[in-house]
């Protein structure tokens, strides 16, 4: 159990998005609190595709030992609004310890491709 602030290299701006690509319920899920400290826990159940928003940054998320009849397989992304990073200009290709890349919305690059900066 964690929330993302308890590591180096989150920002309170944090945005944490989860998809699985299976269905998903009670232990193959992730579990999630409401809101920060509640301690409300309880798994997201989504279709294979859907996806949630949630403030992993601030609220305690975890997995329990799976035991039903179906293996969970998941994706996960987070992403800092520009104008809410607190530290921008000290970015260093990370978020946590993952590798980040900064989205300019717009910007393309001599290819006319959208420009990662």
């Amino acid at each position: 159990m964690h929330r993302d602030a308890d590591y180096e290299n989150h920002e309170l701006g944090e945005i944490n998005f989860w998809v699985p690509f299976t269905n998903v319920y009670g232990t193959n899920s992730l579990f999630c609190e409401s809101s920060p400290d509640q301690g409300d826990f309880t798994p997201f159940v989504l279709d294979a595709g859907q996806g949630v928003r949630f403030n992993g940054n601030q609220c305690r998320h975890f997995t329990k030992p799976n035991e039903t009849k179906d293996t969970r397989v998941s994706m996960d992304f987070r992403v800092i609004p520009r104008k809410v990073a607190v530290r921008p200009e000290s970015f260093q290709g990370r978020i946590g310890d993952y590798q980040a890349k900064e989205m300019v919305p717009g910007a393309k690059d001599d290819d006319g491709e959208e420009e990662e900066r």
